[in-house]
């Protein structure tokens, strides 16, 4: 082999040499002309792995030549191209490439490698890779890799399983318990035989022979409780579990074979995934049909009751009982003989004087947020009792000691009443500050400012606290509270003789209290509106209401 630097500054002498003398050729005319003497300079070798299935290259490193190729195996020339692809036939057998070289103004040079031993090809890597489920009756796959001649050996417990030499295996009910893998052998001419076997399956499973689709059992509403059953699973499951599901997605948390209704689920349906467990078995789920929507739940009560002292002037109270679910609201109406009492919307009521012998009920009700709401009529209470009179029979009362101060009529019709507010007990004419005689209804504004009452003939008295009978005419003679003891509106009497008609804005026995005053004969109209205070009648004939 030549040395690449020493030839080129040969060849570069030579260049000079050959130029002079055709330099001098040129002058004395044609002749010979100059002959190469120096062989073209190069290296060869040979690129890649000398092993059967491998492509080899020749490699050299002068870029102006041109070249010949000969691959000999075994001494017998087998391509004349610049790679060679490896075969079979060339395993043990000696490789020598010839490269021969051309180049201008050089000698024809030829190269030859030493020889190598051609070896057996190896397949690449490859690792099986089973699929499919670990059950009896179900079919694994393996994968298998796409060089040489494959065979495959199915496994059981790292033995052979027998028969089981296709790409694809049955499970069979030896299997269960056991761990499957698969061993796959390449083969080639030329080769080196290839073994490789997959990691182990986990352990197969026995499939369960029969399932059943759940079933949810219960109402659809929002506070109730779902149940999901199992249905009958063979061979017996040793353990259930569940997942609950609200328009098909899972509900966090929702595990147990119960499951109350909340108000997120108002307005979906609800499924459950019923999964049976058994040991050696594949564990398997199944999925119930949906309910329907959800509903708004129904509020659990009873008619609520009322306790308290039956008499005018006692609190009543409501018992609710058991109210279910817990959170629910109550508003209250109360009512007497069934008709609605303005303002008496508390859970509890002082009875008033209009309620005496009445009916007295509460309708509650009751609402929570997801629920039907509902209202109920309480059982009624009777036979409520008068309110205590006070200054009974005649005397001098103490104002704030026997007597508070308010508005008072007596409790029942009086031939001759006649009462007076005091300053002071000395029965003196100054100390009168206003009084009143008459019979039937009578009427008594006690101010605070007051020191005593005087009364006589009167009987017992009740404490005004502005209910009423409210009566579509005037019973009698006496003081009547409009709105109150007579309904407004307009009244009429016909032959009259000498009938007394007052207005006054509340009976305190001043004058300057008194609005108007008459006295009239035959058929007199009378308006009595809102507000208007008190009304005395005496000596008249009845009246009856006429709009």
């Amino acid at each position: 082999m030549f040395s690449y630097g020493s030839a080129l500054r040969r060849a570069r002498r030579g260049a000079v040499m050959v130029a002079a003398a055709l330099v001098a050729a040129f002058t004395v005319g044609l002749g010979a002309q100059a002959v190469a003497s120096e062989p073209v300079v190069f290296t060869a070798e040979v690129g890649g792995v000398v092993q059967v299935g491998r492509t080899l290259t020749a490699v050299t490193d002068n870029v102006d030549a041109t070249y010949d190729y000969q691959w000999r195996v075994g001494g017998v020339v087998v391509d004349a191209d610049e790679s060679y692809d490896v075969v079979a036939s060339d395993v043990g057998k000696t490789l020598v490439l010839v490269v021969t070289a051309r180049q201008d103004g050089f000698v024809e040079a030829t190269v030859k490698t030493a020889g190598l031993t051609v070896k057996r090809g190896t397949f690449a890597s490859f690792t099986p890779k089973i699929t499919g489920k670990r059950v009896v009756g179900q079919t694994l796959d393996t994968t298998v890799p796409d060089k040489g001649k494959v065979s495959i050996a199915w496994l059981r417990d790292g033995k052979a399983i027998s028969g089981a030499t296709g790409q694809r295996y049955r499970l069979r009910s030896a299997d269960a318990g056991h761990r499957i893998s698969v061993k796959i052998v390449q083969r080639a001419s030329g080769y080196v035989t290839k073994r490789t076997v997959s990691p182990s399956t986990s352990r197969v499973k026995r499939a369960f022979a029969s399932t059943a689709e759940p079933s949810i059992v219960g109402i659809a509403r929002v506070g109730k409780v779902l149940r999901a059953e199992a249905g009958e699973w063979s061979p017996d499951v040793t353990t259930f579990t569940y997942q609950w599901y609200r328009d098909g997605v899972a509900i966090g948390g929702a595990t147990k074979a119960e499951r109350r209704l909340g108000l997120k689920d108002l307005g979906h349906t609800i499924t459950v995934k019923v999964t049976g467990r058994k040991a050696g078995y594949r564990a398997e789920s199944r999925m119930s049909v949906a309910t329907a929507k959800v509903r708004k739940g129904i509020i659990s009560l009873k008619a609520a009751t009322i306790s308290g002292t039956l008499k005018v002037g006692r609190r009543l109270s409501v018992d609710l009982g058991t109210v279910q679910p817990s959170g629910v609201t109550t508003t209250y109406q109360w009512y007497r003989n069934l008709k609605p009492i303005e303002g008496a919307t508390g859970s509890t009521y002082r009875l008033k004087n209009a309620d005496e012998d009445r009916r007295i009920t509460v309708k509650v009700r009751y609402a929570k947020t997801g629920y039907v709401t509902r209202a109920k009529m309480s059982v009624g209470v009777a036979d409520i009792e008068p309110r205590n009179q006070v200054m009974r029979g005649n005397g001098v009362w103490k104002v704030g000691t026997d007597v508070r101060p308010g508005l008072y009529y007596t409790a029942s019709s009086t031939d001759s009443c006649y009462w007076a507010r005091l300053t002071d007990a000395s029965g003196s004419q100054g100390s009168l500050i206003g009084d009143d005689i008459g019979s039937g209804h009578r009427m008594i504004r006690i101010k605070a400012s007051d020191e005593y009452v005087y009364t006589e003939g009167c009987g017992g008295w009740i404490r005004d606290d502005g209910t009423g009978r409210e009566k579509p005419y005037l019973p009698g003679d006496g003081w009547f509270s409009i709105g109150s003891d007579v309904q407004t509106g307009t009244y009429v009497s016909t032959d009259n003789d000498q009938c007394y008609i007052a207005f006054m804005d509340t009976p305190t026995g001043e004058w300057a209290d008194i609005l108007a005053s008459y006295v009239l004969d035959g058929t007199i109209s009378m308006i009595l509106q809102e507000g208007d205070g008190v009304v005395e009648v005496q000596g008249c004939n009845p009246w009856k209401k006429v709009g």
